[in-house]
């Protein structure tokens, strides 16, 4: 029941981001989930195999043949005359933020995607995925990254947002420096190089385009 849903588990996904009951699939059996896992997902999902999935012919691999630095994806922009600062920005949350941390039962990329909820983000993009290896150099060269920092990708997932709002670039930086004063400052100095979206629009389009075919029709910005 989304009430429910929103009154108990206010963090879940379905109660952040539901406005109908029937936006969420919520299979009432193993059997039922299987078959639409099947359905939504007819060439498998990016994450470890498992004896489960080899049981029920679930295909498994860690290549998005999404990720690819070589196609040729155009962007258009469309001025909006009523927000004339309205930005499109990609957002990476590393492998290591999606886990809970000690002392609270959420991780920090939660708690972060509270906060831009919270600032009127709109989200017209969104993908939980594995990084080819074969596409690392590019990542690497779109998000600066070290060489260590880069490791903690192979083979785990990372969560990607495609976000849209006025000045986004200057209100996600004070969202980031809040929260690492809050809580951790080893999180903006490790990790901020990445999530701090660029203000230079060449790269922020590379960084769109490497990880998007398409974003939602709210966008200003389409990829095609």
């Amino acid at each position: 029941d989304l009430k429910q849903a929103k009154f108990n588990h206010q963090f879940s996904l379905r109660a952040s981001f539901a406005s109908q009951p029937g936006d969420f699939l919520a299979p009432v059996s193993y059997t039922e989930s299987v078959d639409l896992v099947k359905e939504h997902f007819p060439r498998g999902l990016c994450c470890p195999n498992t004896l489960d999935m080899q049981a029920e012919g679930i295909p498994h691999s860690y290549i998005d043949e999404m990720v690819d630095s070589t196609l040729s994806r155009g962007l258009d922009s469309k001025p909006c005359l009523l927000k004339p600062l309205l930005q499109t920005v990609s957002v990476v949350f590393p492998p290591d933020l999606l886990k809970p941390v000690k002392q609270s039962r959420l991780s920090p990329a939660s708690q972060l995607i509270t906060l831009i909820q919270n600032c009127q983000f709109d989200v017209v993009g969104a993908r939980l995925m594995t990084i080819p290896i074969s596409q690392f150099p590019k990542f690497r060269s779109l998000f600066k990254l070290r060489t260590e920092i880069c490791q903690t990708f192979v083979n785990r997932p990372c969560l990607v947002l495609a976000l849209q709002r006025e000045n986004a670039v200057s209100c996600f930086h004070q969202i980031l420096q809040g929260y690492s004063n809050n809580n951790s400052k080893k999180l903006l100095e490790t990790y901020g190089h990445m999530m701090l979206t660029t203000p230079n629009r060449n790269l922020n389009v590379d960084q769109l385009r490497f990880f998007f075919d398409h974003l939602s029709t709210r966008c200003k910005d389409q990829i095609k």
